[in-house]
């Protein structure tokens, strides 16, 4: 029996920024509906939880485990997840592809408090 939502989830999923997706990555999402513009999905929901996986990132900005190059910077996240906090949307995030480095503490402090944490 599938959870209560689970339907919802498809069409109010949002993945952006997707770069050196695997072809059944890119497959999945075209196939599920999932979209690129946060803007469809923020009109219709209350609340978020933000999965970031750090890679995406511009390698020189954090220590990741598979860094991808023309990412974006962490003042470009940032700015946008302020946007998803002065809504008072986020209800929980997870932060992924992070590798051990003292460096990426402030940083990933940044990321947080922009977020409400």
């Amino acid at each position: 029996m599938p959870l209560p939502g689970r339907a919802m989830l498809k069409r109010d999923g949002v993945h952006l920024r997707a770069r050196n997706l695997d072809p059944p990555e890119a497959e999945y999402i075209a196939a599920t509906g999932i979209l690129d513009r946060a803007e469809d999905v923020l009109e219709r929901v209350d609340h978020v939880y933000v999965a970031l996986d750090c890679d995406v990132f511009e390698p020189s900005e954090l220590t990741v485990f598979m860094p991808e190059p023309d990412g974006p910077t962490i003042a470009e996240v940032e700015k946008l997840l302020c946007v998803l906090r002065d809504r008072g949307a986020v209800v929980g995030a997870g932060l992924t592809g992070l590798a051990p480095d003292p460096a990426n503490v402030e940083k990933l402090e940044r990321l947080t408090t922009a977020m409400g944490f």
